[in-house]
């Protein structure tokens, strides 16, 4: 187990490092506020709390709810909200400003390992070792929908900018439904051009 660990927090356009975080822990999540002024990072295994540092004051407080390690946060689009998942199968909204917890449901049937806010901050996406993508309405912790087709964990997802599309990251190719799926599609393909080209011909324009 790793005694002391720590976050270094460092200039870009200067290259060099500003602060040092340091904190007991053995692994951690973390994730920037929207406008860079607040520092989030959750800890897996003996503390399962969510810590925030805050820039302006070089201060750090800690929001507490989780059973068991946290493996995800991801903030509001607005920066006032944070949001964080585990392996307690939770997911809880904490506002920042007062630290208090305003939303907890039960998101998965399994531990929750991605999150993301939709554009406008009224939905919340979660995935997990379940293999599915719940989709809720923030302020009423009701589930819009629920997306299955993965084999495996989820583990990253994000919405296009209009928050009309999902885009997931499953933990590994499964065999079958990936790779099998995708040489017959492959081979399917390569068929179809080849007996156009041999028995149909192209239609081709001259290019100067």
């Amino acid at each position: 187990m790793c005694v002391g660990c720590s976050f270094d927090l460092g200039d870009f356009n200067q290259r060099f490092i500003t602060h040092s975080l340091f904190v007991v822990v053995q692994r951690h999540r973390v994730a920037w506020s929207p406008y860079g002024q607040k520092f989030a990072w959750g800890l897996v295994e003996d503390d399962n709390g969510v810590y925030i540092w805050d820039r302006s004051t070089d201060t750090v407080s800690s929001l507490r709810g989780h059973e068991s390690s946290v493996w995800c946060l991801a903030w509001s689009p607005d920066g006032r909200f944070l949001a964080s998942g585990g392996e307690d199968r939770q997911v809880k909204v904490w506002e920042v400003s007062t630290g208090r917890e305003i939303g907890g449901f039960n998101a998965n049937s399994g531990w929750v390992l991605g999150l993301a806010w939709s554009p406008d901050g009224s939905r919340l996406a979660s995935g997990g070792t379940d293999g599915a993508i719940t989709v809720r309405e923030v302020s009423t912790g009701e589930v819009e929908r629920v997306l299955r087709g993965h084999s495996d964990w989820v583990i990253s997802i994000s919405w296009s900018a209009d928050g009309s599309f999902w885009s997931q990251m499953q933990a590994k190719v499964d065999l079958h439904e990936d790779v099998y799926n995708g040489v017959v599609k492959s081979l399917v393909f390569g068929i179809v051009v080849s007996w156009i080209a041999v028995f149909e011909g192209y239609d081709t324009v001259p290019t100067s």
